[in-house]
């Protein structure tokens, strides 16, 4: 046998089996493309998770809005709106002698720099399952608010208002989350308010919800001011030489502001409130709930305030030489302060109250303090 042929029968025991390589290699393009598949599915619906989260933070942003009439661009006369959901991306404006109506079922989404200002008439005519919203298009940027001035009146009914940051004032300042009422020319705003929510609403300076200037505010029954807030003042309410009337069956929750009245802040003004309303997780460094200022609060009876807070003094209420006047069985318990008056402080005021007509229970330092 020849060297070539034992070469060659070396050879032909080596051959390489083709149909193997072939196997394998489209094993490996198999897993490749599963591989490639599962990654592109996954960028997919982690694409699809971080756009559900974005419309969960602005659904308006995948609302079929209705074209807004151009009668709400030069209102004349009363002008009623039918339900339906729209874009607002303008100021509204209703001139003295002049009415807007919001029907049942009525949605305005704004934009960061409209609202409404109002000199005339404004009413917010919803019913339960069809309530009146204003809110912001997004809620990060928010909207102006509703501006009653002069001898404005408003009336809400069954209306939500939410996600408002406010507009500057007289003095300069960015006040009432959603709305603010001004005095001009010695013509005094109004607003009367009736089961309706005031959620998220928030400022830079004063009233997170609500900021009113020598007004009258009516809040009747079944409200709800919720998670509103403000740096300075009022973080519900801020109330300035006006009239604000508190009547019944009210809730006002986890309403914070950073320096003074959680809930209510009151500056030469007055302030009513009736009976079986609740003041629940408010908070403040000075007056979880209200802080008084030179002026009157009247606390009628059967109301509850309960698991407020101040980070300095007046878990529930601080009085800077103002006057309170607090009837029978109003329960203050489990409110609390960081340095003392879990529930009131009084620096230099009037504290008319029978401790054996209203309930102290749990409040963290001590009940009540008198300077």
């Amino acid at each position: 046998m020849s060297k070539m042929d034992v070469i060659g029968d070396t050879c032909k025991d080596r051959r390489i089996d083709y149909s193997l390589i072939d196997k394998i290699n489209k094993q490996y393009e198999t897993k490749a493309r599963k591989a490639k598949l599962k990654a592109k599915l996954a960028k997919k619906k982690e694409t699809q998770n971080q756009e559900k989260e974005k419309a969960e933070q602005n659904p308006a942003n995948d609302i079929n809005y209705i074209k807004t009439p151009d009668e709400l661009r030069n209102i004349t006369g009363n002008y009623s709106l039918h339900k339906g959901i729209y874009l607002i991306d303008f100021e509204i404006h209703v001139p003295n002698g002049c009415g807007l109506i919001l029907e049942p079922g009525v949605e305005f989404y704004f934009t960061k720099t409209a609202g409404i200002t109002c000199r005339g008439r404004f009413e917010a005519k919803g019913k339960s399952g069809l309530e009146v919203l204003l809110t912001a298009k997004d809620k990060q940027d928010g909207w102006n608010n509703l501006y009653l001035k002069g001898g404005a009146e408003a009336i809400l009914d069954y209306a939500g208002f939410s996600y408002g940051k406010g507009r500057v004032d007289k003095d300069g300042d960015i006040s009432g989350g959603a709305v603010l009422l001004e005095s001009e020319k010695g013509l005094k705003p109004g607003i009367t308010i009736n089961h309706s929510c005031f959620e998220n609403n928030s400022n830079v300076d004063c009233g997170g919800a609500i900021y009113n200037y020598k007004g009258d505010v009516i809040i009747k029954e079944d409200n709800i001011f919720k998670n509103n807030s403000n740096v300075d003042c009022g973080g519900a309410i801020y109330n300035y030489h006006g009239n604000v009337r508190i009547k019944e069956n009210n809730r006002f929750e986890k309403n914070s502001a950073e320096s003074k009245g959680g809930a209510i802040y009151n500056i030469q003004g007055d302030i009513r409130i009736k009976e079986n309303n609740r003041f629940e997780n408010n908070s403040a460094d000075f007056g979880g709930v209200i802080y008084n200022e030179r002026e009157d609060i009247r606390i009628d009876k059967n109301n509850k305030f309960e698991n407020n807070s101040a980070n300095e003094k007046g878990g529930v209420i601080y009085i800077s030489m103002g006057h309170v006047e607090i009837n029978e069985n109003n329960r203050f318990e489990h409110n609390s302060a960081g340095d003392y008056s879990g529930a009131i402080h009084n620096y230099l005021g009037k504290l008319k109250i029978d401790l054996s007509k209203n309930i102290f229970k749990n409040n963290t330092p001590n009940d009540i303090s008198e300077v």
